[in-house]
C-alpha cells in the first residue's frame, strides 16, 4: 500500500515537474502560428529583355518547388531515409527518442537525436543547430505545435524547400540543378536517392567529394525503400548498380552581361537593402541578348585591335620548369597549377612556354594551356607581335621565337579566327595564336532614343579583370564630340549650316594671367572661310572655338546644359569648344539621344520591369510623355504692357470678376497642366526647336558622308549621323552616332589617362568598334526616310562664299533654310502671345503687335539676323586675338 501510495506521488511529482519545464520552455517559444509568413530565401536573378539569366545574387541557391510539382520518387526516398512514418505520427516520434535518449545515456554523449520530418522543420527554421538537450526540448514543443498549425504536406513541402544539401543548395530543386545540371522531374531513381541521402550529413555524403560514402549512403536509402515496398526488387537492383554520374553544375548564365548585372545589384540593394539578395526578385533588363553579345565582341575586338597595332608588351609570367618535378602522367597537373595565378579572360588562356621546333619549315612553339592542353603555335601566328617600345613606336618585325620567349614563359593565347568562316563549325579548333589582354579600355552603349531603352552596355574588357564601369562611372574629355551641341546653340542664335566662318589660326592671351593660347586643328592645317557645314564634318577646331566667340559662352553653357551634359566639369573659356571637360559615356549618349529622337530629353533606364517571387509585377519603368510646350521654358517671354484703365472706368480691383487675368504673367508650367502625363509616365521636354534638331541632324549626316566619319559608310545606310571626338595628344578616341532609332555611343582610352600613340583618332580606335556593332544593332532597323519638312526649304548657295544662289552657279551647293513662320515653335508661340494678350477686343491684333512679340521670341539677337552671309572674324571685347593670313603674321608665334 506504502509502495502505491509512494509511486503515485512520484508520478504526481513527476507530471508536475514536466508541466513546470513544458510551461517554461513554451515561454521562449517562438510563434509557430508565423510559419506561413515566414519566406524561404530565393535569389536575385537577373534577366535579359528575352528571358535570358544574366546572373544571380544570393548566398543561399534555392529553386522553390510545390508539393504537387514534387516526383513521389524523391517524397518516398526522404521518408525512407528521415521519417517513414511521417505521415501517421503527431510531430513526434516517441519510441525513437526513448530509443536515441538510452544510446546517448549509455554512450555519454549526444550523438543520436530521431528527429522526425516536422522536427528538423522546426530546427531549421526556429533553432540552432547545437546539440543540446535544452534545444531538444523546444524542437519536441514546435514540432507539436507545427502539427496543428500545419498540414502534413506544408511541413513536407518546407522541409523539401528549406533543407540545405551542400554547395549554397538549399531545398531539393536547387540540388538537382547543382549536382545533375537538370530538373527534378528528369532525375533517375539512382540521383534522387543520392539526393535523399544527403540531409542527414551533406559534406560527409557528398557524392562530389566522397563518392564511396555517398554510394553507401544512397544504396542504404533504396534499401529503405525496397523494404517499405516502394520500390520493386528490379528498380532496386537497376539503381544501386547505377554510377555516380553526379558533377558540380555552376548555375548556367544565358548572357554574358556582368557589368549590366552589376548595375541592377547596386541600385536593388540601395532600394531594398541586404534583402535584395533573398526575396525571390526577378529583374528583367532592358537589354536585348544580341546586341548585348555584338556589343562585347566588338568592343574586345576593337581594344585587341589597338592593342596589335602597339605591339607585344612580353611575357607575363616565367616559371623554372627545372624545378618542377615532371613525368608524363602529371605534367598537365603541374602545369595548371603553375598557371593557376594567371587569370583567363573569356576565349584567352594562359600558356605556358615549353620549346620550340622547326616542322617542315613551320616555326612552332610548343605549349601547354588550361584550355589548348599540349598544343603548338606557328610563328606565323605572332607576326603582329613586334617588341611594344612606347605609344609610338614598336620593334622590328618577329623573325624567330628566340625574338619573344624562352622556355618557361607565360603568354596568353586564344584560338585563331577563321575570317572567311560562316559558322563556327568550320572554324579550326586546334589552331592557335599568340595573344594579350589588352592594356588600354573602353566602353560602349547602345539605347533606343525614343525612351531611352539601354539595349546594350560593356563597361570594359572584361568585367572580372577588372569591374570598373566605364561606361557609367569614368568622367572623361570628350574632345570633338560635344561640337554639335556648340553648333546646335550657333543656329539657335541665328547662324545657318551656310555660315560663312574663318578658319585662319588665332593665339588667345588671357589678360588676368598672360597666357597665351594657340590652338589648331587636328590636321595641323590652317582653312580660310569655312561653311559651318563643311567645317563641323571636318572638325574644325578653330571654327568651333570663334563660333563659341561669336554666341557668347554664357548663352552657350546654358544651351549645351540642356541636353544633360553637366558643365560644372567645363571651364567657362572658350576650350569648351574642344571638349576639355569631363563627361560621362551615359551622358554623352543621352545627350546624343536628343539629337536621334527629335529633340527631345530622356532619361536612360536599364530595369524593364520587377517581379516578386510570385511573378507578380511590382516595378515598371516610366516612359516618357513627349512635351513640346516644354520648348517655351527656353524661349524669352516678351514683356506686354497692361492697358490703362480709363478714368470712367473705375473698377474694384479686389474682385476676380475685374481682374484682366489674361494679363497676369503665365507660366509655361500652366500650360503644361493639359498634357495627359499617368503615374507611370514622366515629361520629355523638348529642348531644341524642330528646325534645329533637322538642320544639325544633317550637318551631322555629312560628317558620315563626306567627314571624318566616312568608314561608316561601309554599312551601306544613308539615314546615319554622327560625330567623331579625340583629345589632345590622343589621350581619349570617340564616335557617337545614330539613326532615329538606335544611337550608341565607344569611347576608348587608358584607365590613367595617357596618350594612346600619334593617329590613335575617334575615327580610328573609336570608329570601328562602333561599326561592328551596328552591323548587328542595326539588323532589321528600317532605314529612316529622308523627308524634308514644310518648316525647312532647300536652296543653293555659293560653296566659296556662302551666299544664296541657284543651282546654275558651278559652285552652287544644296542647302536647308528654316521658314521661320511655319516652324511649330511659331504656332506655340502665337498661342502664347494669344493667352497673354487676351480677346481682340482690347486692340491688340496678333497680326501686328502679336506678330511683333512672336518675331522676338523667334530672333532672339536681332545682332545676328544677317549671320547668313557673315565672316565672323573678330571681337575687340574679348581676350587678344591675331588674326593669321599670310606667313609673315605667323612672324614672333611658332
Amino acid at each position: 500500500m506504502k509502495i502505491t501510495t509512494a509511486l503515485s506521488a512520484l508520478t504526481c511529482l513527476g507530471l508536475f515537474i514536466g508541466t513546470f519545464v513544458v510551461l517554461e520552455f513554451a515561454k521562449g517559444l517562438p510563434d509557430a502560428d508565423g510559419i506561413r509568413e515566414i519566406e524561404l530565401k530565393v535569389p536575385l536573378r537577373v534577366f535579359s529583355s528575352d528571358g535570358l539569366l544574366i546572373s544571380e545574387f544570393g548566398n543561399e541557391r534555392r529553386i522553390p518547388i510545390d508539393f504537387e510539382d514534387t516526383p513521389q520518387a524523391l517524397i518516398n526516398a526522404v521518408l525512407a531515409s528521415e521519417d517513414d512514418n511521417f505521415f501517421n505520427h503527431l510531430g513526434i516520434d516517441l519510441f525513437g527518442l526513448v530509443r536515441a535518449a538510452l544510446a546517448n545515456f549509455s554512450s555519454g554523449r549526444s550523438g543520436q537525436g530521431a528527429s522526425t520530418i516536422t522536427m528538423q522543420v522546426a530546427r531549421n527554421f526556429y533553432l540552432t543547430p547545437e546539440k543540446t538537450y535544452t534545444r531538444k526540448i523546444k524542437e519536441i514543443l514546435l514540432a507539436i505545435r507545427l502539427e496543428q498549425v500545419l498540414d502534413k504536406e506544408e511541413i513536407l513541402s518546407l522541409y523539401l524547400n528549406k533543407i540545405f544539401l551542400g554547395h549554397r543548395a538549399y531545398g531539393f530543386g536547387a540540388a538537382s540543378e547543382v549536382y545533375y545540371g537538370t530538373t527534378l522531374d528528369q532525375l533517375s531513381l539512382a540521383q534522387i536517392a543520392m539526393l535523399a541521402g544527403l540531409p542527414k550529413a551533406p559534406s560527409s555524403y557528398n557524392p562530389l567529394r566522397n563518392p564511396e560514402r555517398a554510394t553507401i549512403r544512397r544504396n542504404y536509402v533504396l534499401k529503405r525503400m525496397k523494404s517499405l515496398e516502394w520500390i520493386t526488387e528490379s528498380a532496386y537492383s537497376d539503381a544501386v548498380d547505377a554510377p555516380v554520374t553526379a558533377e558540380k553544375h555552376a548555375r548556367e548564365t544565358g548572357l554574358n552581361a556582368p557589368h549590366i548585372a552589376e548595375m541592377v545589384r547596386s541600385q536593388l540593394t540601395e532600394q531594398y537593402g541586404e534583402g535584395a539578395y533573398w526575396q525571390g526578385l526577378n529583374v528583367y533588363t532592358t537589354v536585348e541578348s544580341d546586341k548585348q553579345v555584338a556589343a562585347t565582341n566588338a568592343l574586345r575586338s576593337g581594344l585587341r585591335a589597338y592593342d596589335r597595332r602597339h605591339g607585344f608588351r612580353g611575357p607575363v609570367g616565367h616559371i623554372d620548369l627545372s624545378e618542377l618535378e615532371i613525368t608524363n602522367e602529371n605534367a598537365s597537373e603541374l602545369y595548371e597549377d603553375a598557371l593557376r595565378e594567371f587569370p583567363g579572360s573569356q576565349e584567352q588562356s594562359p600558356a605556358l612556354i615549353l620549346g620550340f621546333s622547326n616542322e617542315n619549315d613551320s616555326f612552332l612553339a610548343r605549349i601547354w594551356s588550361r584550355d589548348s592542353g599540349f598544343t603548338s603555335i606557328d610563328l606565323k601566328e605572332a607576326k603582329w607581335a613586334k617588341k611594344h617600345i612606347n605609344a609610338n613606336k614598336v620593334g622590328p618585325p618577329v623573325t624567330a621565337w628566340d625574338d619573344l620567349f624562352k622556355v618557361g614563359d607565360i603568354a596568353y593565347v586564344a584560338p585563331a579566327e577563321d575570317k572567311d568562316a560562316s559558322t563556327s563549325e568550320q572554324k579550326e579548333p586546334n589552331r592557335w595564336v599568340l595573344s594579350q589582354i589588352p592594356d588600354v579600355s573602353g566602353s560602349i552603349i547602345s539605347l533606343d532614343p525614343s525612351n531611352g531603352r539601354i539595349i546594350s552596355l560593356v563597361g570594359g574588357y572584361d568585367f572580372f579583370l577588372n569591374k570598373y564601369n566605364r561606361a557609367t562611372q569614368s568622367i572623361r574629355q570628350p574632345g570633338s564630340n560635344i561640337k554639335p551641341f556648340i553648333y546646335s546653340a550657333s543656329l539657335e542664335k541665328g547662324f545657318s549650316p551656310a555660315s560663312l566662318i574663318s578658319g585662319a589660326p588665332i593665339v588667345l592671351t588671357d589678360p588676368t594671367h598672360g597666357t597665351r593660347w594657340r590652338p589648331e586643328n587636328y590636321s595641323g592645317k590652317f582653312f580660310g572661310p569655312t561653311r559651318m557645314r563643311v567645317a563641323l564634318s571636318k572638325s574644325m577646331n578653330l571654327v568651333s572655338i570663334r563660333l563659341l566667340r561669336a554666341i557668347g559662352i554664357p548663352f552657350a553653357r546654358d544651351y549645351v546644359s540642356r541636353f544633360g551634359i553637366d558643365l560644372s566639369r567645363f571651364s567657362s573659356t572658350l576650350t569648351m569648344a574642344l571638349g576639355s571637360g569631363g563627361v560621362k559615356p551615359i551622358e554623352m549618349i543621352s545627350s546624343y539621344a536628343v539629337l536621334a529622337n527629335g529633340g527631345y530629353k530622356i532619361s536612360p533606364y536599364f530595369i524593364e520591369r520587377i517581379t516578386d517571387r510570385s511573378g507578380a509585377v511590382i516595378f515598371e519603368a516610366p516612359q516618357p510623355t513627349y512635351c513640346d510646350e516644354c520648348i517655351l521654358d527656353y524661349l524669352p517671354k516678351p514683356e506686354i504692357e497692361q492697358p490703362e484703365v480709363e478714368p470712367d472706368f473705375a473698377l474694384d480691383v479686389d474682385e476676380p470678376s475685374n481682374q484682366d487675368q489674361s494679363l497676369i504673367t503665365l507660366e509655361v508650367s500652366e500650360q503644361k497642366e493639359s498634357l495627359d502625363i499617368d503615374a507611370n509616365t514622366y515629361p520629355a521636354p523638348r529642348v531644341m526647336t524642330h528646325a534645329n534638331n533637322f538642320m544639325i541632324v544633317s550637318m551631322l549626316k555629312d560628317v558620315v558622308k563626306r567627314g571624318t566619319a566616312r568608314k561608316a559608310l561601309s554599312l551601306n545606310r544613308p539615314d546615319i549621323a554622327g560625330k567623331t571626338g579625340t583629345t589632345n595628344d590622343y589621350v581619349d578616341a570617340w564616335f557617337s552616332g545614330f539613326t532615329s532609332n538606335v544611337v550608341t555611343t565607344v569611347w576608348v582610352g587608358f584607365d590613367q589617362p595617357s596618350s594612346m600613340g600619334k593617329g590613335e583618332a575617334g575615327s580610328l580606335a573609336a570608329l570601328p568598334i562602333w561599326i561592328d556593332y551596328m552591323k548587328v544593332g542595326l539588323n532589321g532597323v528600317e532605314v529612316d526616310r529622308d523627308v524634308i519638312p514644310p518648316y525647312i526649304e532647300t536652296g543653293f548657295v555659293d560653296r566659296n562664299n556662302g551666299q544664296r544662289t541657284d543651282e546654275s552657279n558651278p559652285s552652287a551647293t544644296a542647302e536647308y533654310f528654316t521658314i521661320e513662320n511655319l516652324t511649330p515653335e511659331y504656332t506655340l508661340m502665337e498661342n502664347f502671345v494669344d493667352s497673354m494678350l487676351g480677346d481682340t477686343s482690347r486692340s491688340l491684333e496678333i497680326s501686328d503687335e502679336g506678330a511683333d512679340v512672336i518675331g522676338e521670341m523667334l530672333d532672339q539677337d536681332s545682332d545676328f539676323e544677317e549671320l547668313d552671309d557673315a565672316l565672323i572674324l573678330d571681337d575687340p571685347t574679348l581676350p587678344e586675338e591675331r588674326i593669321i593670313e599670310s606667313e609673315e603674321d605667323t612672324d614672333g608665334l611658332f
